[in-house]
């Protein structure tokens, strides 16, 4: 895999991590809101809108500061899939 290829699928999972994350925290507020109306949960819809904001914010501080680490196991998981050398890695591929 060239370093051109590498960084075309780094980008590309580093997009869909992203989109995972955002798709779930968004799911995260419509539930909880659903259940908080349903439920008649007595909490202002205000306080709970803040902080389901809050905690959405947090989910992504915590996506982007973990985004590394998260890349390097992808990196060890697809080196015994192709079983390749550094996929992610920029330099030469050789087989095992």
């Amino acid at each position: 895999m060239d370093e051109l290829d590498r960084k075309k699928l780094e980008t590309l999972i580093e997009k869909k991590v992203y989109k995972l994350v955002e798709t779930v925290t968004e799911q995260m507020y419509d539930g909880t809101m659903i259940y908080l109306n349903r439920n008649q949960v007595d909490i202002d819809r205000q306080v709970a809108d803040r902080l389901l904001a809050i905690a959405r914010g947090a989910a992504m501080d915590a996506m982007l500061s973990h985004l590394d680490m998260f890349m390097r196991d992808m990196d060890k998981a697809l080196v015994e899939f192709t079983e390749q050398e550094n996929p992610l890695q920029p330099g030469k591929s050789s087989k095992k």
